[in-house]
């Protein structure tokens, strides 16, 4: 009874690499986040409502392997933290308002996750299809 077994292997060009499941990680922390705000507020806030929308949609991007979704993801976390900069000052200056601060700090590690392996993972993909930067 010696059967062959055919093993189907899927592409590497359909895997998410780490860094990509890594960003798409802290993206999706960064909505939990906000929607933990927003129910401990018991009201909608739009502003905050729109963020936590278009950051699922950049974490999309981010899941299907298009080349410039890691800049994207690295831009739109810069550009979603300057809305509420002022009140991301005001609760990290008061750690004794310990769940604001938690949150506000978390919200903001994640953000600098997401910048950090952003940067990596466009410079890996880069090294990955042979690219180099352009010799001056």
């Amino acid at each position: 009874m010696n059967e062959s077994m055919d093993i189907t292997r899927t592409p590497n060009h359909t895997r998410l690499t780490m860094l990509r499941k890594v960003i798409i990680a802290a993206l999706a922390g960064t909505v939990v986040v906000g929607a933990i705000t927003q129910l401990e507020i018991s009201r909608l806030l739009p502003p905050l409502a729109i963020i936590m929308v278009l950051t699922v949609i950049v974490a999309g991007l981010c899941a299907t392997r298009w080349r410039w979704a890691p800049l994207l993801a690295v831009v739109w976390s810069i550009i979603s933290l300057l809305p509420g900069m002022s009140f991301t000052i005001a609760n990290l200056s008061r750690p004794a308002d310990l769940q604001q601060f938690v949150r506000t700090l978390i919200g903001l590690v994640l953000a600098i996750v997401v910048v950090t392996v952003g940067i990596a993972t466009m410079l890996s993909e880069r090294r990955q299809t042979g690219a180099e930067l352009p010799s001056r």
